[in-house]
């Protein structure tokens, strides 16, 4: 019992000298330690500058995975249906094939670009893969706008974050009450 008592009695010594040590060294780190703030700057800037390969909408629309993370331009794809604010659905003149998912990204683009179905557009952007976390963060920003439009953005598996945009308005032609394209083009870019 006598061996306990002794043990026992180190251990308040052995505590503070263990809090000093600990103290003394989240001290040593805080004094040491550089900010990583620049690296995540050059990171960004590294990718903006990355050419945007060229993509035909059909081969995204039948498997978006093998261009994962990857910058892409998909050119003259038609906008089929709008999925809120800033988010639409395009799609080819190719039979069976699903529409294909965009979201302009508002950090990237600009200007504010308005898109309307029929119009055709020109984007390039990163595809990436659609989640939970990325449905919620843009049910925070308000991008959906209507009821049902949070399912169509589920049903995407992936989708390209645009920040680059073309649009050419569809206009109505003559009595027979068709879409064609004006000449005149609304263009959005980003930096």
């Amino acid at each position: 019992m006598a061996q306990e008592k002794k043990r026992g009695s180190l251990n308040l010594p052995l505590m503070i000298v263990a809090f000093l040590a600990m103290g003394a060294f989240l001290f040593w780190l805080n004094v040491t330690s550089e900010p990583t703030e620049f690296a995540i700057a050059e990171e960004r800037e590294a990718e903006e500058e990355t050419p945007a390969q060229l993509v035909q909408l059909s081969a995204l629309q039948q498997d978006a995975s093998t261009y994962d993370l990857t910058r892409v331009r998909v050119r003259d794809a038609r906008v089929s249906l709008l999925v809120g604010s800033g988010a639409f659905m395009v799609e080819s003149s190719e039979e069976g094939l699903p529409p294909f998912l965009i979201r302009i990204d508002p950090v990237q683009v600009d200007e504010e670009v308005t898109v309307l179905p029929q119009d055709r557009v020109t984007v390039a952007g990163l595809i990436q893969a659609m989640s939970d976390s990325v449905i919620s963060a843009w049910e925070e920003q308000g991008v959906f706008t209507q009821e049902g439009q949070r399912a169509l953005a589920e049903f995407a598996i992936y989708f390209l974050e645009a920040d680059e945009i073309e649009v050419r308005t569809a206009t109505p032609q003559g009595d027979g009450g068709g879409t064609g394209t004006d000449d005149e083009e609304d263009t959005g870019s980003g930096a």
